[in-house]
């Protein structure tokens, strides 16, 4: 998959972001953003400037799954992404934020 999407990128002179990009409508906020939006609203979570890091790594690790597999990624492997890593990491970057 890596070889094929290389030579894609390479014939077309194009990247991986930019193929994203293009796959995400540019008048929406991203998805993962949203939901730091509604946690932040709920109380959840403080209003906070997350790394765009942070923030994708949902998706990114859900790609990587994907990529390496080239299956569907069942939906435990997604909790599993969300309540073991993603959240852990939203609760420890925001401790390690709060002021003095």
């Amino acid at each position: 998959m890596n070889v094929l999407l290389a030579d894609y990128f390479l014939a077309t002179g194009t990247t991986f972001g930019q193929l994203r990009a293009a796959l995400r409508p540019d008048d929406r906020t991203p998805p993962f953003e949203r939901i730091l939006a509604r946690a932040v609203q709920r109380g959840d979570l403080p209003d906070a400037q997350w790394p765009p890091r942070i923030m994708n790594l949902p998706f990114d690790l859900l790609r990587h799954d994907l990529l390496t597999t080239l299956q569907a990624v069942p939906d435990a492997a997604i909790t599993e992404i969300v309540d073991q890593v993603w959240l852990p990491l939203l609760h420890t970057y925001r401790q390690t934020r709060q002021p003095e």
